[in-house]
Order: C-alpha cells, then sequence, then structure tokens
C-alpha cells in the first residue's frame, strides 16, 4: 500500500480501514469500493480516478462518503501525487451542494496550507489551486495567498484566474490594491477579460470605459478562444456569456448590452443568446 508516510494535513492510506466505509454512501450506493480507489489513485491509475470523480463528487453533489475520503485525498496531493488532478477533484468538491457540504467544507479547510502553497507551483496546478481556495474566499488568509501569489505568478492564465475569484470578497482593504491591479492590467489579452469583469463586479457604474467596451468585445469571442478563456480563468461550469451579462448589469449598461445579445442571436440565428437576457435584465 503506497502512501504510508505520515501526513500533517491529512491521513495516510494505511489508515483507510480506520474508516467504516460499509456505512457510507456515494453517488452509486456503498463506499466499500472507495479505499481501492483511492490507492489506486495514489498509485497513478487514471480510471481510478475518473470513477472517483463520479462516485464521491456527481453532478455537482457530494455524498457521505466524500468528508471521509477527502483527508486521504489531501495525503495523497501531501506526497506529492497527481497534484493538479487532486486539487481539480477537491474544487469541485468544494463548489457543490447537498446535505453533506459542510462536513465537505471542514474537511477541505484542513489542506488550505497546501492548497496555498501550490499556487505558487506549475500554472496548471495553481490554477487548480485558485479554483478550491475560491470556496474558502471569505477566509482573508485566503485572500492574501491569492493577492500575493495568484496575482504574482508568472503565468497570466492564474493571473487571470486569481482575479475572476477575488470579486467574490467583498471585505477587507485588499479591495484597492487589487482594483488598481486590475485597471492597469485592462489592456492585457490574456487577463483583460478577467480584469474588466472584475471591475464591473467591484466599480459597477464607475467601471472604467476601457473595461466596459472589453466586455462588448467578449461577444465576439468564438468557440476556440472561448474554451481558452474558460480554462484560463476556472470557470467550471459557468458560461462565460453569462457572466459578461451579469457583468453588464453591475455597469448599468442593460439596454446596451441586451441589443448586442439581440443582435448577436439575429446574426447567428440561434435563440440561445437570448436566455442571457435573464441574467442582464432579470
Amino acid at each position: 500500500m503506497g502512501n504510508q508516510q505520515a501526513s500533517k494535513f491529512g491521513r495516510p492510506l494505511s489508515e483507510l480501514s480506520q474508516v467504516d466505509w460499509a456505512s457510507l454512501t456515494h453517488a452509486y450506493g456503498s463506499a466499500e469500493n472507495v479505499p481501492a480507489q483511492l490507492e489506486a489513485i495514489a498509485a497513478g491509475d487514471e480510471q481510478a480516478y475518473q470513477e472517483a470523480f463520479g462516485n464521491l463528487w456527481h453532478q455537482w453533489t457530494t455524498y457521505s462518503a466524500t468528508p471521509h475520503a477527502i483527508p486521504f485525498l489531501i495525503g495523497i496531493l501531501e506526497a506529492g501525487t497527481r497534484n493538479a488532478e487532486i486539487l481539480d477533484l477537491l474544487g469541485v468538491m468544494g463548489r457543490s451542494n447537498g446535505e453533506h457540504q459542510e462536513a465537505v467544507l471542514e474537511a477541505l479547510e484542513l489542506g488550505l496550507p497546501l492548497y496555498s502553497a501550490a499556487l505558487k507551483g506549475e500554472a496548471e496546478d495553481a490554477r487548480a489551486a485558485v479554483y478550491l481556495l475560491s470556496a474558502f474566499i471569505s477566509d482573508y488568509r485566503v485572500v492574501l495567498a491569492l493577492q500575493y501569489d495568484g496575482l504574482n505568478h508568472p503565468d497570466k492564465s492564474v493571473q487571470a484566474a486569481t482575479l475572476y475569484y477575488l470579486r467574490l470578497y467583498r471585505g477587507g482593504p485588499v479591495k484597492d490594491e487589487v482594483v488598481y491591479y486590475a485597471l492597469t492590467k485592462i489592456y492585457d489579452r490574456a487577463l483583460s477579460l478577467s480584469c474588466a469583469l472584475f471591475q464591473a463586479h467591484i466599480l459597477r457604474k464607475n467601471t472604467h470605459p476601457d473595461a466596459a467596451r472589453v466586455l462588448e468585445d467578449g461577444l465576439l469571442i468564438n468557440e476556440d478562444e472561448l474554451e481558452e478563456f474558460q480554462e484560463q480563468m476556472a470557470i467550471d461550469p459557468d458560461d462565460i456569456f453569462e457572466e459578461v451579462a451579469k457583468a453588464a448589469k453591475a455597469m448599468g449598461k442593460v439596454e446596451t448590452f441586451a441589443a448586442a445579445f439581440r443582435a448577436k442571436a439575429e446574426a447567428t440565428g440561434d435563440d440561445h443568446w437570448l436566455t442571457y437576457l435573464k441574467d442582464l435584465e432579470g
């Protein structure tokens, strides 16, 4: 059995037998198979990882086995195994729902130092860490980690993801500093849309005109660019155009953007564009 070493933040796999898995459930029934899955994940088994993604987390729902599995996933992460993938799995668990979600967040909180440390790692790891940390955005320690390590990461996609989620934070002196950052980066291709969304939600009607133009240009993003932006900003599964609609409403530009969405629907023959009017006009 791998991952036998002591774990500072999680639990080693050697302690799997200490959990009564038969009394717990996941998306497809009894959680008795979870220990074998966790061992296989630690050994690098991709299929086991995908199965755990479907069992312990399924369609944004967590289960009674999920909070018990999290300490072992943190232990695997602590051992330096499959970092980005484990962070991704923990991230969707943290942003899910269900009757066990409070216990899920409590279990995830134990690994906050590890997630924060991942902000200094490779871009893929750091983006996954940003998404995971966003579940704890009310924690000022998390905000500081995102501000100083996320925004200063050498990869601009990590900066974009960080800025996108920092907009959710509503208190403390960090806001002015990050707003200034957003203003200075508005012309950067990899960051501009994230900067504009941040400004719209924070500055609202005082959003810089250049940011408003960036959001309008956002309606011209093609499918390839859309996928790139979603990956860079760690947005999943929200549609970027839904975010643009919400930002436009915050800026008080309902009429302008409503006309733009209607024009897009007419030009493409796709009435799906009109669904964003609910976020804009609602």
